[in-house]
């Protein structure tokens, strides 16, 4: 975990996981995301896959991320 300016905890989590489970704040309990926000889209193959739900991402230069309303730790999402 590290910190921005001291302030901001920094966590990764599968983008897998974030799509099954709801997601809390490992720093202090808050509710960040859960499934029922999750959109449908088609691929490229014609199949129908669940994504984060729009307007859920933010991005900086380290990537895509979720963000704890509360304590803005920050949840970077790995494949």
């Amino acid at each position: 975990m590290d910190s921005i300016g001291g302030l901001v905890k920094e966590f990764t989590v599968s983008k897998a996981k974030v799509l099954s489970e709801d997601l809390y704040c490992d720093n202090c309990g808050t509710w960040v995301y859960c499934t029922e926000m999750n959109s449908k889209m088609e691929n490229e193959d014609g199949e129908v896959i669940e994504q984060i739900g729009e307007g859920c991402l933010h991005r900086s230069d380290k990537g895509d991320f979720l963000e704890c309303p509360d304590c803005k730790s920050r949840y970077y999402l790995s494949e």
